[in-house]
């Protein structure tokens, strides 16, 4: 039993009626009337790994409500944000809060402890819930494995679809994400799999013999799924771009998209590029783009840990000085000041998956690169607001501001932000002329590479080709590797000849 708090609700006479019916599967006392109980963070374990529960400070065992000693009420509350959030305590670890109320004349606090998805361990233990309190089963392997198994059909993008076949999913996507894999990582399996081989490999075809169901799941479809199998679901992926810096009630420009995450995410970037300045910034010799590496990592970020189940429309809106993400969340990741990221992902499918195919590296690093390169970007760190709707803040830089300076090599940038924008314009518009003309004949990025005498074929995939990809000027090529213009593409690079 969870105890909801509402306008019309008396809560001390719930909390009554709680202690009334005694201690069960889901309520547990402690007294803790001078200090937080040790044990009581088994309970929460316990409760996160079964079915959730109730946990009341200052009462006895018996139902004699004890209440917690005045003097010690900021101490235990303070224990009990500490341990809530130590990996190493509780881990993953889990935003959790205590509620104070006085009943009889006596200070209890409750906490309500939601099921999680995870499995959650207490100093390196795993504890399970029954009617006569909680078991440390770790070393109990079929248990442990049941629990497992109980949380992976908890997770929305494991629902099996059995009536969708390899044929509802955008296989064109699949190709692309292929063979972008084995650019980044020539001798990578995927290179020798086929598609539906391809997407069993990573966990997104799966089989519940406990319900004799078998097929394509959920995240397959998030991840590559065409519009009508995508429409099929029960609540549809869509997003809200705005921008807001002269009408800040309404909205400047406004774009809606209801795509798969792979195309998602090139419609999010390209958005990007339109509407957000990319100031000249250097690492040593070598320019990078700040914009396209934070973004980067916010959009993944977005795509990856958004809780699909939700109907919550995520938004992306780029204000007059921030950039201000939402998207429904589970709560249950932790961000530490000390730019740390303790990662309990939503979607691990998904994630596996794009961490797969180079959209992301290891778990946090996303978050870490946003507080490394934000502060530079718009000059201030940015912010992350965790509840049912996850907030990423991010500022972004005012052209009257100086230019942006590497600590590397600061004397090397010069002040005037507008004309070093200028210069990197240019300067992207030289090197994509050089994409389109070498592109008139099928080449590959290895090939390409060469003659932008640049030597991580990888990197230069991403810096290059994926832009021209993303704004329909490149498509793959007749054979494998190869990548040649569309008719967009020779549009284009028509009207670069023209200005010559």
């Amino acid at each position: 039993m969870t105890i909801g708090v509402g306008d019309d609700v008396d809560i001390p006479q719930d909390i009554l009626d709680l202690i009334a019916r005694g201690e069960n599967l889901v309520t547990e006392f402690k007294t803790g009337r001078f200090q937080f109980p040790e044990n009581a963070f088994e309970t929460v374990c316990a409760f996160l790994n079964c079915y959730g529960g109730t946990l009341l400070l200052g009462v006895k065992d018996s139902g004699e409500i004890i209440g917690i000693d005045s003097e010690n009420i900021v101490a235990i509350r303070q224990s009990f944000v500490e341990r809530a959030n130590n990996p190493n305590l509780l881990d993953p670890p889990m935003q959790l809060r205590l509620e104070q109320y006085e009943i009889e004349g006596k200070t209890v606090l409750m906490m309500n402890v939601p099921e999680s998805a995870s499995v959650h361990r207490y100093k390196g233990r795993i504890f399970n819930r029954n009617e006569s309190g909680d078991f440390d089963i770790t070393r109990n392997q079929s248990a442990v494995a049941s629990m497992y198994a109980r949380k992976a059909n908890m997770l929305y993008e494991n629902t099996i679809l059995p009536e969708l076949t390899i044929d509802d999913l955008d296989r064109g996507i699949i190709d692309r994400c292929r063979r972008r894999t084995v650019i980044a990582r020539p001798n990578h399996p995927w290179g020798e799999l086929n598609d539906m081989q391809l997407v069993k490999s990573v966990g997104l075809y799966r089989k519940d013999l406990s319900m004799g169901a078998e097929g394509l799941t959920v995240g397959a479809v998030l991840l590559f799924g065409t519009k009508a199998s995508l429409f099929s679901l029960p609540v549809q992926p869509s997003i809200d771009l705005l921008v807001r810096k002269k009408n800040i009630d309404r909205y400047d420009v406004r774009e809606t998209i209801d795509m798969n995450i792979i195309e998602s995410y090139d419609r999010i970037m390209k958005f990007v590029d339109e509407n957000l300045p990319d100031p000249f910034y250097t690492v040593g010799t070598l320019r990078m783009s700040l914009r396209s590496k934070i973004f980067h990592e916010a959009v993944t970020n977005l795509l990856a840990h958004r809780d699909y189940s939700s109907p919550m429309m995520a938004k992306f809106v780029i204000g007059r000085n921030d950039v201000r993400i939402q998207n429904s969340s589970i709560p249950n990741r932790i961000m530490i000041p000390e730019v740390q990221m303790i990662s309990c992902p939503k979607n691990p499918g998904i994630l596996r998956f794009l961490r797969e195919s180079c959209f992301v590296d290891e778990l946090g690093s996303g978050i870490r690169n946003m507080f490394k390169y934000g502060k530079i970007y718009g000059g201030a760190d940015p912010e992350f607001r965790e509840g049912d709707i996850f907030t990423t803040t991010i500022h972004i830089p005012n052209f009257d501001f100086p230019a942006m300076r590497s600590e590397f090599v600061p004397d090397t940038v010069k002040e005037n932000t507008v004309a070093y924008g200028l210069e990197r314009s240019q300067k992207e518009q030289r090197n994509l002329r050089r994409l389109l003309n070498l592109l008139r004949i099928p080449n590959t990025a290895e090939e390409l590479k060469s003659w932008f005498h640049e030597s991580d074929t990888g990197e230069f995939y991403w810096q290059h080709i994926e832009p021209a990809l993303r704004q329909g000027l490149v498509q793959v090529g007749p054979a494998e590797g190869f990548f040649q213009l569309t008719e967009q593409g020779r549009v284009r690079y028509q009207a670069f000849l023209e200005q010559d």
